[in-house]
């Protein structure tokens, strides 16, 4: 798993590398990712949004980003256990573990993990947005007490 230190150097890599640019298209490879939305719904969201900051809160990277009509959206994406973001060329060829992919006119960056998947990511304040009573629920099995015994 990625330590704090990885993830503020990444934060350090992305921000000014996708800071102005605007997404083209989204095109979601492992839809449990964003579950409980749908490709179409992250898409509309997303969709001619400009980058305007990548920060970081604990191990989450905060993406920043500014819609066509001045409104702000939130992204956060988490690396998991085996994740990778990666920025390359526009034509350069896709990972085959890629799981999210953004185009933008020049780069394109991707979200990739290979044996295990990242992290839920989604836009706060949209209609894409995860439900937190049942992330609220997994994390209260997950870590129960009683579960253990």
């Amino acid at each position: 798993m990625p330590e704090l230190p990885e993830v503020e150097v990444l934060r350090r890599y992305l921000d000014p590398a996708l800071k102005g640019r605007v997404i083209r298209d989204i095109e979601v490879r492992k839809l449990r990712l964003i579950r409980p939305s749908t490709p179409a719904q992250l898409r509309g969201a997303l969709r001619g949004a400009q980058f305007e900051s990548v920060g970081r809160r604990a191990k989450f990277l905060i993406f920043t980003l500014s819609g066509a009509g001045g409104e702000v959206r939130t992204v956060a994406g988490h690396l998991g256990m085996t994740g990778r973001m990666y920025l390359q060329a526009k034509n350069a060829p896709i990972p085959k573990h890629a799981a999210v992919v953004a185009r933008t006119s020049r780069l394109v960056a991707t979200a990739a993990c290979r044996a295990r998947h990242f992290r839920r990511r989604w836009p706060k304040g949209s209609r894409a947005q995860v439900s937190t009573s049942s992330t609220s629920a997994w994390r209260r099995r997950r870590w129960s007490t009683s579960a253990a015994t």
